[in-house]
C-alpha cells in the first residue's frame, strides 16, 4: 500500500458510510472516546467482510475462514457446560438452548413448521432442530440466509442426516434484499432465527421493522442477544480478546487493507439513539500504523449492541409488532433467548 494514499483511502472508505445511521452514532462516541477526528475512523458495512462483491456468490479462503471461526466459537460453547452458569453450577448456555427448543416444541408440537435462519449458526442449529425433532416438531423446510457464500456447503453436511436434501434451502443475499417471497413456502408457519448477537449488528428501529416486514401472523422469532448487566464487562471483554475474535478482527481488516499494519483493540462505548437511549455497544478494532505516518486511524472490523435484558424486552415489543412468549437466561445473565410471536400489526 502506497502511504502517499493511504489516508485517502481511509478517509474515502469512512465517508462512503456516513449515511448509515448505527455506523454514525458508533463513530461519534468511538471517536469520543479516543480522542480522534471521526474521519480516522473507518466502520465498512457487513456486505464488504463476508462476501466477494465482484463474485458475491463465490466463496475464497479468507470467507470460509471467517465462518469456520464463527463456527468454532459455538462448538467450544456448547461443549463447554460450566458456560454461562450462575455460582451454583446452574442455567449453562447449552441449558438455555434446550430450554428454548421445549418451549418451541410445545408450540409445534405434531405441526410442520419452516425453519428459517437468518445468518447460519451449524452447531446451535443442529443442536435445535435435531431437539425439536425428538420432540414430535416437524421441519418440512429449513431455509438458511447469508451472505457469506461459505455457509452453503456447511449447512448442508451439518443437517444432512436430519432433513433431505431438497429441504435444506440456501439464500445467499444480504437481509435487506430479503421479501416474503424468498423464504415463504406453502401455509405452515415459520420459526425465523437470529442467534450469535446478530440482531445487536442493527439500528433497534430497522431491525424490528425488518422483520415484522418479512415474518407474518403467527410466525415466531427466536433471537439471541449477549446482555449488558452493567456488572459483566469482564465477561464481554474475555470474550472479545479471545484469540480467535481477535484473528476474525484482523480477517475483516485483511479484506480491504490486506498490507495494512495494526494492532488489535476492544472497547464498550455508550451508543445514544435519537430518541436519547443509551446502549452499551462492543467494538473490536485495528489501530492502523504505517511508517512515517503520524496520524492515527482505527478500523472497526465488528460491532454490536449489547442491550439491557428490559432494552432488549422493550424493543421487541416497541409499535406492538411482536409479542414475547418466553425468555431464556443463562446463570450469570450475560446470554438471552428470547421467543416471541409475531401480531397481526402492520406499520
Amino acid at each position: 500500500m502506497n502511504k502517499d494514499n493511504f489516508p485517502v483511502m481511509l478517509n474515502a472508505a469512512n465517508l462512503a458510510h456516513e449515511e448509515t445511521s448505527l455506523e454514525t452514532l458508533i463513530q461519534s462516541s468511538l471517536s469520543e472516546r479516543l480522542n480522534i477526528p471521526r474521519n480516522n475512523i473507518i466502520i465498512p458495512k457487513n456486505k464488504e467482510k463476508y462476501h466477494d462483491a465482484l463474485n458475491p456468490t463465490r466463496t475464497n479462503p479468507l470467507l470460509q475462514e471467517v465462518f469456520d471461526i464463527m463456527r468454532r466459537l459455538n462448538e467450544t460453547a456448547l461443549h463447554d457446560f460450566t458456560l454461562g452458569c450462575d455460582q451454583d453450577g446452574n442455567n449453562s448456555f447449552a441449558n438455555c438452548i434446550d430450554n428454548v427448543a421445549r418451549d418451541i416444541a410445545d408450540i409445534f408440537e405434531n405441526k410442520n413448521i419452516t425453519y428459517l435462519e437468518l445468518g447460519p449458526e451449524p452447531a446451535k442449529t443442529r443442536r435445535i432442530i435435531s431437539k425439536l425433532q425428538n420432540l414430535h416438531c416437524t421441519i418440512s423446510d429449513y431455509i438458511s440466509v447469508d451472505i457469506n457464500p461459505s455457509s452453503e456447503v456447511v449447512m448442508r453436511n451439518e443437517l444432512s442426516d436430519l432433513l433431505s436434501y431438497d429441504h435444506i434451502h440456501c439464500i445467499t443475499k444480504p437481509f435487506d434484499k430479503l421479501t416474503t417471497r424468498d423464504i415463504r413456502i406453502g401455509t405452515q408457519p415459520t420459526l425465523a432465527t437470529m442467534l450469535g448477537f446478530q440482531e445487536g449488528n442493527e439500528h433497534p428501529d430497522s431491525a424490528n421493522y425488518f422483520l415484522s416486514k418479512i415474518l407474518q401472523h403467527e410466525d415466531f422469532l427466536l433471537s439471541e442477544m449477549q446482555i449488558f448487566t452493567g456488572e459483566n464487562h469482564s465477561i464481554l471483554e474475555k470474550f472479545y480478546l479471545d484469540p480467535r475474535m481477535r484473528r476474525f478482527s484482523r480477517l475483516a481488516l485483511e479484506r480491504i487493507y490486506p498490507d495494512a499494519q495494526s494492532r488489535y483493540r476492544f472497547e464498550i462505548i455508550p451508543v445514544t439513539l435519537e430518541n436519547g437511549q443509551v446502549i452499551r455497544c462492543c467494538v473490536s478494532c485495528e489501530d492502523i500504523f504505517y511508517p512515517n505516518n503520524l496520524e492515527k486511524y482505527v478500523f472497526v472490523a465488528n460491532y454490536c449492541l449489547k442491550y439491557t435484558l428490559a432494552q432488549f424486552r422493550n424493543f421487541r415489543i416497541n409499535d406492538d409488532l411482536f409479542k414475547i412468549i418466553c425468555e431464556h437466561s443463562t446463570g450469570d445473565n450475560t446470554v438471552s433467548f428470547q421467543l416471541s410471536r409475531r401480531t397481526n400489526r402492520t406499520l
